[in-house]
């Protein structure tokens, strides 16, 4: 292995700890809550996927009026791809590269026609706008939805915000 290789070498003591910090395993402690988001696919379980036309590979581009939706533009496709809520949105930012998962027909939504901002209530929850969202949506509208299951290239750009404690403890 890389670790014995570099162990053999004369004073390797400061490269073999970099090696040990690089393989340290870290764990998320949720404190017995489920995660936020679903875990992304794999790139190997990505390109599976799209290769046996499971998944499709777009471009996202997040709703101006609510941060709880967003569409998948599927290159060769007429119709956009609608994602709602934060599991299907999957932490994909405006313009990522994404691999989709197209919903049954049977759970195809519409977009909403509220307009929301991404303001958190003091206990920072926001599964309620997203029971709005889907109780608010019309049954003649239907269209194509899915959900994200892995980001594929980010269009990394930068950014400029304030990170602020937040004055409610725990």
């Amino acid at each position: 292995t890389v670790v014995e290789y570099v162990k053999s070498l004369k004073d390797s003591t400061t490269i073999v700890d970099k090696l040990n910090l690089a393989n340290i395993q870290y764990e998320a402690d949720w404190g017995g809550r489920e995660p936020l988001f679903p875990p992304h696919l794999t790139p190997t379980q990505i390109h599976e996927g799209i290769k046996s036309a499971r998944l499709m590979q777009g471009t996202f581009l997040a709703s101006r009026d609510n941060f709880l939706e967003g569409q998948v533009n599927i290159e060769g496709q007429d119709k956009f791809i609608l994602v709602q809520g934060r599991e299907g949105l999957n932490r994909a930012v405006n313009g990522d590269s994404v691999a989709i998962e197209l919903l049954p027909e049977e759970e195809w939504s519409a977009p909403s026609e509220l307009v929301m901002m991404d303001e958190e209530d003091e206990s920072g929850d926001i599964a309620d706008d997203e029971t709005t969202i889907k109780s608010s949506v019309k049954e003649v509208e239907k269209q194509p939805t899915g959900r994200i299951v892995g980001i594929i290239r980010r269009k990394w750009r930068q950014y400029c915000g304030i990170l602020q404690a937040t004055p409610s403890k725990g």
